[in-house]
């Protein structure tokens, strides 16, 4: 794990999410950010002294998958969905007009410098198939809802929270 520090473009891309003081209990959540500084309760605090406190894709809730997958084919699908998780991937099963869709939804793309990336992927029934990776509606998504979509977890500026204790 590197220990990259937080950075205010960084912080800015998940506005409204949970952020905390290094070596503190302290969070907040991120809503003013002003010459690289985050107000806490009355305490401005610099981004680099500050970690996001993020979920790593690979444990996206079946509800926020679903709306991934709602993003991703925009309208014309039908219900029920169907949720399938194999490893760190998860398979969102969509009925859409005379075929299914499958979107796999994967924290595990390594790009040409081993960094983990997420990607989409989706195919019909018929096994065509075509990439979704990264388009601007998801990832905004995924990072409001608070997912790490840039590698935050494994470069240390931002905090896993599922395993976060603010004691």
């Amino acid at each position: 794990m590197s220990n990259s520090k937080l950075t205010a473009a960084q912080a800015m891309k998940y506005y409204g999410c949970q952020v905390k003081i290094i070596d503190s209990p302290r969070t907040a959540t991120i809503r003013d950010i002003m010459d690289g500084m985050l107000w806490f309760d009355g305490i401005w605090s610099h981004v680099s002294q500050c970690q996001l406190l993020l979920t790593s894709l690979s444990a996206i809730t079946d509800e926020h998958a679903i709306e991934v997958a709602k993003v991703a084919i925009g309208s014309g699908y039908r219900e029920p969905f169907n949720i399938e998780r194999t490893g760190h991937k998860v398979l969102v099963s969509v009925p859409y007009g005379i075929t299914d869709y499958t979107f796999v939804i994967s924290p595990s793309s390594n790009d040409k410098h081993g960094r983990e990336h997420f990607y989409v992927y989706m195919h019909n029934a018929k096994g065509y198939g075509v990439s979704v990776f990264g388009t601007a509606k998801i990832t905004d998504l995924l990072r409001s809802l608070g997912y790490d979509c840039d590698n935050a977890i494994s470069e240390g500026w931002a905090v896993d929270k599922t395993t976060f204790d603010n004691k």
